[in-house]
């Protein structure tokens, strides 16, 4: 089940939003277009701002090198598709290398309610533009509303289509 749960996970972050093809995509816009074309009118304002908050403090923990609270704060939900130490081994091999982080801009911010293929709730998707020390990268972050908090479902860097 796990690996079914796993692969639905992936399908659900790639198809809210394909990273290298949305990189291109949000780079091109205003920043008033983005933000008008990229949000839900069932999100209120405040919902959209407690999920950046969210978020905010979530990448906060990373970008201390504290891998594993960083697994602790993610929803139940990505927790039995990785476990803690696989977790911390890959941030460890893929963030850590990218160095402190310099700057961090929202580029876009995308809703989703009870996505096909994923379990039935709210989901935000939110696409940085991160400047960190070695280099210069997207992140996304996907949250999903768990027990009236959001929580962080997953997490991706990519440094290919920027560079320092």
């Amino acid at each position: 089940m796990n690996s079914i749960f796993f692969r639905s996970l992936t399908t659900m972050a790639f198809s809210l939003a394909s990273f290298s093809l949305f990189a291109a995509q949000v780079a091109a816009p205003s920043e008033t277009q983005k933000m008008a074309n990229a949000v839900s009118d069932e999100f209120s304002p405040a919902v959209l701002q407690a999920s950046a908050n969210a978020a905010k403090a979530w990448l906060g923990v990373v970008d201390s090198n504290r891998y594993a609270e960083s697994w602790d704060k993610l929803a139940s939900l990505a927790k039995l598709t990785i476990n803690k130490d696989e977790w911390v081994h890959l941030l460890d091999t893929t963030r850590r290398p990218l160095g402190a982080v310099s700057s961090r801009e929202i580029q876009d911010q995308r809703t989703a309610k009870d996505p096909s293929g994923m379990p039935k709730g709210d989901y935000i998707v939110m696409f940085y533009k991160t400047v960190f020390s070695h280099k210069t990268g997207f992140e996304l972050v996907t949250l999903y509303l768990e027990d009236g908090k959001w929580q962080i479902l997953t997490y991706q860097v990519d440094t290919s289509t920027s560079q320092k």
